[in-house]
């Protein structure tokens, strides 16, 4: 938003930190509620995966880096672009 002045973008990021509150209490409700009732959390697969595959938790990082940095080189051109003509939002 060009015309936003300091106080409206003081404004919005409250909002969003109060967006942020409340989604991160809501799931911390729903999960230990899923976990009262006995549902087993987090990926029953992932960690037997990577154990029979013999590389522990070493996969994960590396694939987790290895993606950031393909979305970086895929986002770059746009961000050149937009630093170029000074947009901000």
């Amino acid at each position: 938003m060009p015309e936003a002045n300091d106080l409206t973008e003081g404004i919005m990021a409250l909002v969003a930190q109060q967006k942020r509150e409340a989604i991160s209490r809501r799931t911390k409700e729903v999960l230990a509620a899923a976990k009262a009732h006995g549902t087993k959390l987090g990926n029953r697969s992932g960690a037997a995966a990577l154990r029979r595959a013999g590389k522990g938790g070493l996969a994960l990082p590396e694939t987790v880096t290895r993606n950031a940095d393909q979305f970086a080189d895929d986002l770059r051109e746009v961000v050149e672009i937009i630093q170029a003509k000074d947009i901000r939002p």
